[in-house]
């Protein structure tokens, strides 16, 4: 598997060290495989893009809730307030559930696929499969009176089975639905 940041030049290790080490508005072009990382907070604009096949992004934390992640909220995380646009082509994301700290019975329930916070600028998934989380893609106001930048666009993906996983909370919440033909902006 390789991490190649286009932009730069430069080769990673991992998706981890590519995303930190990244700069803005940058191209992470990931080859096909499985991405078992604590990914860090994405906090300037982005592309992570596969290249030549899905590649299948997941935290190793997910699989034991009694450690902790580096961003303790989703796979893919853009926090509150940080102006990113962020495009995301070709990934597998799943597993995704909050942590040990926080479960179903106190508000937890939580864990997001790709977690995209208000105060963002666009959000941008093609071609990607977003499944098997507490929550698929979870988005901070898309109201253009509270934040007139923040858009998301859904195209060629399918965001499926995700839903909480402790019978205390729902099972399902309610979303969009997105298929591989179906195009969806929020604006």
């Amino acid at each position: 598997m390789s991490v190649f940041d286009s932009t730069s030049g430069i080769f990673y290790n991992t998706l981890s060290d590519a995303i930190s080490l990244s700069s803005a508005n940058d191209v992470i072009v990931l080859s096909p495989g499985s991405y078992t990382e604590n990914f860090p907070s994405i906090t300037h604009s982005l592309t992570i893009e596969a290249v030549g096949g899905m590649a299948y992004l997941t935290n190793p934390w997910l699989n034991d809730l009694s450690s902790t992640s580096t961003n303790h909220r989703a796979v893919i995380d853009v926090p509150v307030n940080q102006n990113v646009n962020l495009t995301l082509i070709g990934l597998d994301i799943s597993g995704a559930v909050d942590d040990a700290f926080n479960p179903p019975s106190i508000g937890g329930a939580n864990g997001a696929g790709v977690l995209f916070e208000s105060g963002n600028g666009a959000l941008v998934i093609a071609n990607s499969h977003i499944h098997n989380n507490e929550d698929g893609v979870l988005v901070g106001a898309t109201n253009p009176a509270v934040n007139p930048n923040e858009t998301v666009t859904i195209t060629n993906s399918e965001i499926d089975h995700n839903g909480a996983s402790n019978e205390a909370a729902p099972r399902q919440r309610p979303c969009a639905p997105a298929s591989t033909t179906t195009s969806t902006s929020v604006p």
